[in-house]
C-alpha cells in the first residue's frame, strides 16, 4: 500500500528525510512520490542522506529539521536566522 496512490488535489505540505542507500525503500520511491505530490499542488521537502540506509544512528540529529519544519508549517513560526 503506497501513498503514491492516494495523491489528491490540494494536498498538505510534506517533509521526508530518507537514506540514499536504503535497500528496503529505494530513494527513487520518495522522489517519485514527492514529484507527484508536488504536481498536485503541494510544497514538498526531501532531505536525502548520503550513505544512509533504512534508519541510521545519527537520525536524532535530523529531529531538529523536523522540529523547525513543524514550527514553521504547523505553528506558523518564522524560521530562526542563523
Amino acid at each position: 500500500m503506497s501513498p503514491i496512490y492516494f495523491v489528491h488535489t490540494n494536498p498538505p505540505r510534506i517533509l521526508i528525510i530518507h537514506g540514499k542507500s536504503d535497500k528496503l525503500v529505494p530513494i527513487q520511491q520518495p522522489r517519485s512520490f514527492l514529484q507527484r505530490w508536488g504536481g498536485a499542488g503541494s510544497r514538498t521537502n526531501l532531505f536525502e542522506r548520503e550513505g544512509k540506509e533504512h534508519g541510521w544512528a545519527e537520525l536524532a540529529k535530523d529531529v531538529e529539521i523536523f522540529a523547525d519544519w513543524f514550527d514553521e508549517h504547523l505553528r506558523g513560526l518564522k524560521p530562526a536566522k542563523n
